[in-house]
């Protein structure tokens, strides 16, 4: 009977060493899986490193595509005034807000063209002062009768 004891003693302690290493290698490999580097530093793990030689090769990648771009929306744009271009502010896919300025055109004919008004204008000034001086003489003649009747 002590025969019998000692023997399944024996087994047990055989089947729980065996037991108590399955679990180590299952503890060893599967913490050597389950763990990355951050979930390692998060859990204030050792981090597993593991390094592979490095290969110089050519990449070449081809994408292809099928299908069609539409634009958001189109906007005919047109001027009250005729004037060449001089610089062009916006970009094909640029955003444009209200009030944007877009295009800056040649000065040149309009300042031309502001100055010809000017002199227009300074021009009728002197006009209608000298319609006035003999507006004035014509109406000193009438007062002093100096002028004929008309018929």
């Amino acid at each position: 009977m002590v025969r019998t004891r000692s023997r399944s003693f024996r087994r047990l302690l055989f089947i729980a060493l065996v037991l108590f290493a399955l679990v180590v290698v299952w503890k060893a490999r599967n913490y050597q899986r389950r763990y990355t580097a951050a979930e390692a530093r998060k859990a204030s793990l050792p981090i597993p490193v593991g390094a592979s030689r490095a290969k110089v090769s050519k990449l070449e990648a081809t994408v292809g595509a099928a299908g069609q771009v539409l634009q958001y929306t189109t906007v005919t744009l047109t001027s009250r005034i005729a004037a060449k271009i001089d610089k062009v502010l916006v970009n094909v896919g640029n955003t444009i807000h209200s009030g944007a300025v877009l295009v800056e055109d040649e000065k040149a004919p309009f300042e031309a063209g502001l100055e010809s008004a000017r002199a227009q204008v300074e021009s009728a000034r002197v006009a209608e002062q000298k319609a006035a001086a003999e507006l004035k003489s014509m109406e000193a003649l009438k007062a002093k009768k100096w002028l004929p009747k008309r018929k």
